[in-house]
């Protein structure tokens, strides 16, 4: 029934939807070096790719992105390293290709959250990223160790102390 379809996406797609056809709906190993470049070309992920500091963060905020207000909270419409790698990893990027290693292990720092002191919004002298260390659960906020295990996730990274956490918290074993 789906054959057609199937047919058309893996072989009229643009290269990441034909890898990610062939590896996740047919099952297939297929190698991603066959699709890596034309994946690269793509304008939008050269914009994204552009993101990244020279410390190796992508964006300048871990969760950018327009939200709408909630609760008396503003949103950033900054780049953010959330978005920034789970669009790579949609796109079919591997976790060793270098702008994403680096990315994440920007996030493996002990100052990740607050790394560049150039976002320092002059209005009020506090970094932006501050309001990243809320933990609001009632409002869906469960803290940005929430949000970076859960980038790690996306690349089958769960051997650090703060995923298995959040894993925990997951599951309810931890408040």
């Amino acid at each position: 029934m789906y054959k057609e379809a199937i047919k058309a996406l893996t072989e009229k797609a643009c290269a990441s939807i034909r890898y990610r056809t062939r590896k996740e709906i047919l099952e297939e190993n297929p190698n991603i070096k066959d699709y890596l470049d034309e994946i690269l070309n793509d304008r939008r992920v050269e914009y994204v790719l552009s993101w990244q500091r020279p410390n190796g963060f992508l964006g300048q905020i871990l969760h950018g992105g327009r939200i709408p207000k909630v609760k008396g909270y503003t949103y950033s419409t900054a780049t953010g390293a959330e978005g920034a790698l789970r669009f790579l990893h949609e796109m079919g990027i591997p976790k060793t290709y270098p702008v994403v290693e680096k990315g994440l292990k920007a996030l493996l720092k002990d100052n990740w959250i607050n790394q560049d002191k150039s976002l320092i919004d002059k209005t009020n002298y506090q970094l932006r990223t501050t309001w990243l260390t809320l933990y609001k659960p009632e409002i869906g906020l469960f803290g940005p160790d929430h949000v970076r295990a859960v980038l790690f996730a996306y690349f089958g990274i769960e051997e650090h102390d703060f995923i298995q956490t959040e894993i925990k918290r997951a599951f309810g074993y931890v408040n």
